[in-house]
């Protein structure tokens, strides 16, 4: 007991693989049904929309340093004008921000000790919910391909099922070795 209050200190809200969550509920959870990973992207495959965002805030002073001696120069944009033109590009930079984080946040992968579930949100205002018994698995394979997945060791996992989603996709979850081996040994308990 001691062990899981100590594990569940050291797992945040924010991170990607997380084991026996204490406090991680779905809509379709069944009664005595316990969470036992809770996944999602690993956090550098957050760095692209990272690095689009630094740009969109750096943009605006690259172009006026690129715009200083042209033509433009001379141009007169009144100051409330360019208040409200920064103000727009800032509510712009800060929405992608918001999207993109929540994204990553709420596209989670859960193992439960009866089932696995996808859940993928796209914008705020769509979601979509796959979920699947774990008698129905037929084949469980994961995939680490590239540098930055075998230095960060992350992967895609690819589930085989024999319900009516045939194949759930966990992409770049952390650990995928020992995700393969969980999901493999709860499956074969149902066999």
């Amino acid at each position: 007991m001691k062990d899981r209050i100590s594990q569940q200190k050291r797992n945040s809200a924010l991170s990607a693989y997380t084991e026996n969550p204490g406090d991680v509920n779905f809509a379709a959870q069944e009664p005595g049904e316990e969470v036992l990973l809770l996944l999602r992207r690993h956090p550098i495959t957050n760095l692209p929309w990272l690095l689009v965002l630094l740009f969109l805030i750096l943009f605006p002073f690259a172009l006026v340093l690129i715009l200083e001696n042209t033509l433009f120069e001379n141009v007169f944009i009144p100051v409330r004008v360019r208040i409200l033109l920064s103000i727009l590009w800032y509510l712009f930079c800060c929405g992608y921000a918001l999207l993109s984080f929540l994204s990553w946040f709420f596209n989670i992968y859960l193992v439960t000790d009866r089932k696995i579930v996808d859940l993928d949100y796209f914008g705020l205002l769509f979601f979509r919910v796959s979920e699947t018994e774990l008698s129905q698995i037929q084949d469980v394979t994961y995939s680490v391909s590239g540098a930055a997945h075998t230095l960060f060791n992350y992967g895609d996992i690819y589930v085989q099922t024999a319900a009516e989603a045939r194949e759930f996709d966990f992409i770049a979850v952390p650990r995928p070795a020992q995700v393969h081996d969980l999901i493999t040994d709860l499956a074969q308990l149902y066999d």
